[in-house]
């Protein structure tokens, strides 16, 4: 069963459960449908009685009593849901899911119940897949053989070594870049997992959410991690060919969804293929709008990846999915990702900082602790301070164009890499307990000399029982190793 959005709400009050970023982006999604949300609740007891979009947070138990309907707006999102049927509320009816919006066109619907689907039963290599089933499933090579340069020397700034920089954590990319068609083929979840109507989950087109050494990375689905895959309970039909571009983090992190997702999209559009739909881990953010309006496809064409719940249509194009290479960026996706900015870029402008520090002072976390120190020191030395938040994409593209020495937090603004001249300087710095290598990697590609500074650690949990997101702790900049990378350049 579906019903549209505003009939979900129609004559009831919304509280959104949760005050994070999920909530922020959930309010301006229900803001451009012309929904007002009522309430604001959230189980952080220090966020009780400050305000939020302009409204006080109110504890679970002062929560608007009659005729309302809750969106768990919140990573959280198992339970808080948990919380709620423990309270004696039901599912669908007075509390409701955002992966259960279905984008149809211009309309929003939610999704409570569909269509039966096949148990996924087994794990198949895609090329014995397509050699049995090729009336059903064809391989098309776009690329004959991806290319990655090897990793060039990083320049530490500290004597002790750092095993992200010692190590290979995985093979680089290398063979064909292909697109599949699959004739009445399913997807699901923001993984872009792909099976078939009697179940078989095709291996290589299907990733699984692990977590690397200091790496985020979208691994193959392994056999032995198979009888974790949970199976979708619904499926949602779509008539016409369907693209999929979904990938697992690309609905609001911006690197993620520049080398991860949009190639995907990207790939679909050179396979010259017709295509009536596009799943995606579309957000709405920004950065989604005005990049896939770069690449000239229809936003009202995008249909949502869901975890809730498996797009089944006539027919599926499944482009590679860089996911799988995680962190390791071959020459073609820098090349794609430059040619959408470079020529609205003033390549003659003379006014433009040579020297930048992207400050993270307005970000919502990994916050440089001792920033007001750092930005005091590169002030003295010509920096100019930068906020991305302050710029449009184009102009970001070109402030990163026109540097010739960066300095960063590692963070997701550093994406525009790709936009710098070979011989720029880059000095990115990281807190210890998360050092992933990939601006590491774009910077072997585009010939701009690396290099790194490990700082002090910040206070987090990490237990059997207490597990904090590492990737997302506040950073405590070294000076020493600034003062010496200032010394250098």
């Amino acid at each position: 069963m579906s019903l549209l959005l505003k009939e979900i709400v129609e004559g009831k009050k919304l509280i959104l459960f949760g005050t994070g970023t999920s909530s922020k982006r959930y309010t301006e999604f229900l803001k451009n449908q012309f929904i007002e949300v009522a309430q604001y609740t959230d189980n952080n007891s220090y966020k009780w009685g400050t305000i939020f979009m302009g409204k006080k947070i109110v504890p679970p138990s002062e929560l608007l009593k009659d005729k309302v309907l809750i969106l768990i707006a919140s990573m959280f999102r198992d339970e808080i849901a948990q919380q709620l049927l423990d309270m004696g509320l039901k599912p669908h009816k007075d509390f409701i899911y955002y992966d259960n919006f279905f984008k149809d066109g211009i309309e929003y619907k939610y999704i409570s119940e569909g269509n039966e689907l096949p148990n996924i039963s087994s794990v198949v290599n895609i090329g014995d897949y397509a050699s049995e089933n090729s009336d059903t499933f064809k391989l098309e090579v776009l690329i004959e053989n991806q290319f990655m340069k090897d990793l060039s020397k990083p320049n530490l700034l500290q004597t002790r070594q750092y095993p992200s920089f010692l190590l290979p954590q995985q093979p680089k990319p290398t063979g064909p870049v292909y697109v599949a068609t699959m004739k009445e083929g399913y997807t699901y979840d923001h993984t872009g997992a792909i099976f078939d109507k009697h179940g078989n989950l095709i291996f290589e087109l299907s990733t699984f959410n692990t977590l690397n050494i200091n790496l985020w990375d979208a691994q193959r689905v392994q056999l032995y991690e198979f009888n974790k895959m949970i199976n979708p309970p619904v499926s949602v039909y779509v008539e016409g060919v369907v693209g999929v571009a979904t990938s697992i983090w690309g609905g609001d992190n911006f690197y993620h969804w520049m080398f991860e997702e949009l190639p995907r999209f990207y790939l679909l559009n050179k396979s010259g293929k017709h295509i009536d739909k596009y799943v995606s881990h579309f957000e709405g953010t920004k950065f989604q709008i005005e990049t896939l309006k770069l690449l000239g496809i229809d936003l009202d064409k995008v249909i949502f990846s869901s975890k809730n719940f498996a797009i089944h249509a006539n027919e599926l194009i499944i482009p590679y999915a860089p996911a799988f290479d995680s962190g390791y960026i071959p020459t073609w996706i820098c090349d794609f990702l430059k040619s959408l900015q470079i020529d609205n870029i003033d390549k003659q402008r003379n006014d433009s900082p040579e020297r930048i520090y992207i400050a993270r002072g307005k970000a919502n976390h990994k916050r440089v602790v001792n920033e007001d120190v750092v930005i005091d020191l590169l002030q003295k030395h010509n920096f100019k301070i930068c906020y991305l938040e302050d710029y449009t994409l184009s102009e970001q593209a070109s402030l990163f164009y026109h540097a010739k020495v960066i300095i960063a937090a590692h963070g997701a603004g550093l994406s525009h890499l790709v936009y710098c001249q070979p011989g720029t300087k880059l000095l990115e710095i990281f807190n210890p307990v998360y050092v992933p290598t990939m601006f590491w990697a774009i910077c072997s590609q585009l010939d701009i000399d690396y290099y790194c500074s490990i700082g002090e650690k910040t206070e987090y949990i990490y237990t059997e029982e207490i597990n904090e997101t590492i990737n997302i702790k506040d950073i405590i900049a070294s000076m020493d190793d600034i003062k010496t990378f200032i010394s250098n350049i």
